[in-house]
């Protein structure tokens, strides 16, 4: 609870004894501490996460798989270098300076971060590659079904192609980090 929001309605509804008559710990809030940390450390955040979860998957199985397949149709699609991003990332630099402070000049003077860095010609060898290793895969898998094959070699060869074109663009964007 927070005693400063609502015209300090926890006070002036006694809403601390109010949860504890209910069976409720209530968590209030002091000056300077951190709400998202104060909602991590609840063992009750646990119980009622998972509650909503697991109905929300129960409830609506069929529009929970639609999402998941829709989100892994754009990630597998999105394979251009500096894809989706953006640059506002005021959370990573509110970590940055809270745990290493000394690291907030460096990171405030990469490239990355004025956006100084030119994806096209990376780009050019990138995109073709992933997509086409992507197909691959599919082509693989796809041809051993059809043959009714998903042997271990075949599930093998496209775990090993999905990782080889994981691992590139992972190398690819470090070395843009350079």
């Amino acid at each position: 609870m927070n005693p400063w929001s609502g015209g300090g309605k926890v006070e002036k509804f006694n809403l601390v004894d109010e949860c504890r008559q209910r069976g409720v710990e209530p968590v209030v809030l002091s000056r300077g501490d951190d709400l998202l940390q104060l909602a991590r450390n609840e063992k009750g955040m646990n119980d009622e996460m998972s509650y909503i979860v697991v109905h929300a998957l129960a409830d609506y199985p069929a529009w929970q798989a639609g999402a998941a397949l829709r989100a892994m149709g754009q990630q597998l699609l999105h394979v251009a270098t500096g894809e989706g991003t953006n640059g506002w990332i005021p959370h990573t630099y509110g970590i940055i300076e809270r745990y290493i402070p000394e690291q907030v000049a460096a990171m405030r003077a990469a490239r990355q971060q004025h956006w100084a860095i030119d994806f096209t010609a990376i780009n050019w060898i990138h995109v073709p590659v992933a997509l086409a290793s992507l197909l691959a895969v599919f082509a693989m898998v796809g041809r051993a079904a059809w043959r009714r094959r998903l042997d271990d070699l075949t599930l093998l060869a496209a775990t090993v192609s999905l990782a080889m074109n994981l691992k590139t663009r992972a190398l690819i964007c470090s070395l843009c980090k350079w």
